[in-house]
């Protein structure tokens, strides 16, 4: 209401000043059309051009506000809009939120002697096709914060006037490379959008065969699938194109299956079981469809530049550490099972703990812990768990009568001790947040060896954690002798890292190695469906404000 009479205010205001100033200063046909448009929005009217919805209410208003609405587009910018436009196809987006059809049916009116109101539509088209197409660059199409209420890596943009970044974008002569700059930087979304034309180009040669159902296929084997697999096998290039034919399941063809196992999350044993057939037989418009989805993944994670900082992508199960944009150490990782998944967040690596004791959290003691003991009065004392009271001290577990207790009524903590047992193993990464989701070790090692590792309760089991530690801590007299010896004496010493590291555990269902393959997961929990539907509905923008309201209220 305030934005909306502060508005009126200004448009009355800017109608007397022109009132008052005479003929020279009244608005022409075309800036009046636009005075006319723009005051309808602001108005909280709905404004079609072309049947095309404008949808920038308050930064499009006040760009031509400061234009004295005046037109701002000139032939050479809309043609290269256009073609940003188009462009953004190559970026898994939609040309067709951008005005596409609208903008191209208009052009072929204002080349001819086109009435003023037309000029006008047309420039007002062009200008929220760019606020359309920046936002999306800057933002992602798909609401993240409407899909995961944990989502906390939402960015603003308090140091940008839009109006005026506007101005310079569209008047400044370098509207394409302005574009260019709004899209993610990192590695993987460059790396992403290639497979994404690979993939399209592979479609339009007619995908790839699907491979016939049948026994496990190892090697040494004959089978009368083997032309079929061949060609499966080349259309993504894991297979060259001038191997050998062979007679048998074996060498070029068992090493293709190999690497095709190892760019979808599967042990590469060269044997064609289940798993590996259900992953070869998916088709390529459904990889098509991953890739725009993880894309648009890329555009919503932070893009300041970072010295260094943690990411765990959940889906692939695996950890890795960035320092100057490079990968200096990755690692396998467990990750929340489907019922307890792993969220999707971002926090900052504050300590190291060595020998951690751990306290069974309120989740873990309700839906594991007490019914375990109910079963089995031993369980506590088989996995050296301590009662503890409110003053640290040590209850005996015979002394609670468990068939009564419940998780609102157990007045105690459940504490395992520093120790090999300890499920939170010889190291934890303390990062505080509300989930109370945390790195750390675990003595469930024989886990690493599946390559669906889904096994935790929400937290990330590392492989090799100590690796880590020595790479976060800073610190010359915490050297890897030093984090040994104090590991080997069981005592819990926490090591405060010199300066905080992001971390961010992410969801990442398709990425690419560093030769530019691109590697595909499993949908772990789900979440693949639900971006995809929102790349498909129709423009509109986030939940969350991203421009500072002292500036301009809004998109």
């Amino acid at each position: 209401m305030i934005e909306r009479q502060a508005c009126r205010a200004a448009v009355l205001l800017f109608t007397l000043a022109t009132a008052q100033a005479g003929a020279t200063d009244t608005l022409d046909p075309t800036q009046q059309h636009l005075f006319d448009e723009v005051s309808r929005l602001r108005d909280g009217g709905r404004l079609e051009v072309h049947g095309d919805p404008i949808s920038s209410t308050v930064v499009l208003p006040d760009f031509y506000d400061r234009r004295h609405f005046d037109r701002a587009w000139t032939e050479d910018a809309a043609t290269t809009l256009l073609g940003a436009i188009d462009e953004s196809a190559t970026d898994g987006l939609d040309p067709n939120d951008y005005h596409r059809a609208a903008l191209l049916a208009m052009r072929e009116q204002v080349k001819s002697d086109a009435p003023d109101s037309t000029l006008a539509d047309y420039d007002l088209l062009l200008t929220d096709a760019l606020i359309r197409l920046a936002y999306h660059h800057l933002f992602g199409k798909v609401d993240i914060a409407a899909l995961d209420s944990n989502w906390n890596l939402s960015r603003e943009i308090h140091d940008l006037d839009p109006a005026a970044a506007l101005e310079g974008a569209i008047t400044g002569g370098d509207l394409a490379d302005e574009i260019a700059s709004l899209k993610p930087k990192s590695v993987l979304y460059h790396r992403l959008k290639t497979a994404l034309a690979e993939y399209r180009a592979i479609a339009e040669r007619g995908g790839w065969p699907a491979v016939p159902a049948g026994e496990t296929l190892k090697p040494g084997a004959e089978d009368p699938r083997l032309p079929v697999l061949r060609q499966r096998l080349l259309a993504e290039g894991d297979l060259a194109a001038d191997a050998p034919v062979e007679a048998t399941y074996a060498d070029s063809l068992v090493a293709a299956v190999g690497r095709f196992q190892t760019r979808h999350g599967l042990a590469a044993d060269g044997v064609i079981g289940p798993g590996t057939l259900a992953a070869m037989n998916v088709p390529v418009a459904e990889r098509i469809d991953q890739l725009r989805i993880n894309l648009e993944r890329c555009r919503w994670v932070v893009r300041e530049a970072q010295e260094g900082f943690v990411v765990t992508n959940v889906a692939a199960f695996q950890v890795f550490l960035f320092e100057n944009g490079k990968i200096r150490w990755q690692s396998r990782c467990q990750v929340g099972k489907e019922a307890r998944q792993t969220p999707i967040f971002g926090a900052e690596i504050r300590y190291v703990e060595l020998n951690p004791t751990w306290t069974v959290p309120p989740t873990i003691f309700a839906k594991d812990t007490l019914p375990a003991v109910r079963r089995d009065p031993d369980y506590l004392a088989e996995r050296h768990l301590r009662v503890i009271d409110a003053s640290g001290k040590e209850i005996p577990a015979s002394q609670i009568n468990w068939a009564t207790t419940t998780p609102r009524n157990f007045p105690y903590m459940l504490r395992q001790d520093p120790g090999p047992h300890c499920a939170l193993g010889r190291v934890k990464f303390v990062s505080p947040n509300e989930h109370a989701v945390y790195m750390h070790d675990t003595p469930s090692q024989e886990l690493f060896a599946s390559d669906q590792r889904a096994f935790s309760s929400g937290c990330i089991r590392v492989e090799h954690p100590l690796e880590l530690a020595r790479l976060l801590i800073d610190d010359s007299k915490w050297t890897a002798e030093a984090i040994d010896a104090t590991v080997a004496t069981e005592k819990t010493t926490p090591i405060l890292l010199e300066k905080p590291v992001p971390v961010y555990f992410l969801y990442f269902t398709a990425t690419a190695d560093h030769e530019g393959r691109p590697h595909f997961f499993r949908d772990l929990y789900g979440r693949d469906p639900r971006v995809l539907a929102g790349l498909e509905q129709e423009f509109s923008f986030g939940s969350r404000p991203v421009i500072d309201t002292k500036v301009v209220a809004g998109p």
